[in-house]
């Protein structure tokens, strides 16, 4: 059995097919290639399934931006409140979206906050 100490997948199969120099080293690494790229693909799409949904999230973007039309289409009058309003749903805006991507690349709701 061969030993592979590469960080790199195309490293390691060129180590094996040198280590050994016949057609049952080329297959090996071949096969060690290939089943590296099947199991990186599928561990990216397991990952994406299980992560976009969050419907709530996504509910919540929605009504702020609704609020942010509403807002912005109001009377200019308000003492400056109608303003410091806009300011605040647009930074809740902010911060639902990098809520939305952080979930999306760390795992999902692990801890409910």
């Amino acid at each position: 059995m061969f030993a592979c100490f590469s960080f790199s997948l195309t490293s390691c199969a060129s180590e094996i097919y040198t280590a050994r120099g016949h057609m049952k080293s080329r297959f090996a690494a071949i096969l060690a290639l290939v089943l590296g790229i099947v199991m990186t693909l599928s561990v990216q799409w397991l990952s994406a399934q299980s992560r976009e949904p969050q419907p709530e999230m996504k509910s919540a973007l929605e009504h702020l931006r609704e609020a942010q039309q509403d807002l912005n289409s109001g009377s200019h009058d308000k003492g400056g409140h109608r303003v410091k309003a806009i300011e605040y749903v647009n930074n809740a805006i902010n911060e639902v979206d990098q809520a939305i991507r952080y979930d999306n690349t760390h795992g999902g709701d692990q801890y409910h906050h």
